[in-house]
Order: C-alpha cells, then sequence, then structure tokens
C-alpha cells in the first residue's frame, strides 16, 4: 500500500565490500519485515549489477531479533574482529546469485 515501514542503507567500505544497515519502525517491527527488506535490498544490488564480493553487518549482541533477520538472509556469524565496535557481533553475506533470483 506504499507505506513506509523502514529503511536500508548500503555503503562501499573498501574495494569490492559493502556495509549494509537497517531499520524498521517500532510498530512493524517483529513480522519479519527485516529479512524481506534485506533480501530485496541485496536482490537490487544485484539486478543492478553493483560489484561487490561481501556484504557485512554489525549487530549489537542483544538484538537477536536482528541476528534473526540477517541470518533467515542468508548472512552468516564471523568472529568479530578487534578494531570494531565490542558488544557486536559480525555477519558476512558473500554472494550466491542463484537465491536472489
Amino acid at each position: 500500500d506504499g507505506m513506509k515501514v523502514g529503511q536500508i542503507r548500503f555503503e562501499s567500505t573498501e574495494m569490492d565490500v559493502i556495509e549494509v544497515d537497517v531499520s524498521i519502525c517500532r510498530t512493524h517491527r517483529g513480522k519479519g519485515l527485516a529479512a524481506e527488506l534485506i533480501r530485496m535490498g541485496i536482490a537490487k544490488l544485484l539486478y543492478d549489477k553493483v560489484q561487490f564480493n561481501k556484504i557485512i553487518a554489525w549487530i549489537k549482541t542483544g538484538n537477536l531479533a536482528s541476528q534473526k533477520a540477517f541470518k533467515s538472509a542468508y548472512f552468516c556469524v564471523q568472529n568479530t574482529p578487534t578494531s570494531k565496535n565490542e558488544g557486536s557481533i559480525f555477519l558476512t553475506f558473500e554472494p550466491d546469485k542463484k537465491k536472489y533470483k
């Protein structure tokens, strides 16, 4: 119906690496929209032929809903590099274009 329920932002952080950030309005949380937004955002990157080898995300360790959303969008938990904020987990997505056709 055209109602805005959230946003996704992709930012190039280094060569062939994109960082993703997702936000869903409080009134629409808990409906599985974040995972769908992440999947749709990645599909759009692939459709636009944006070149990348990896998408990364940082999620606060206590934010279980976001962790679930990213895992549902094919992100995998990695060992946290020491250069980023403590209290966060590091997730990565490496493209397999078959999942997003």
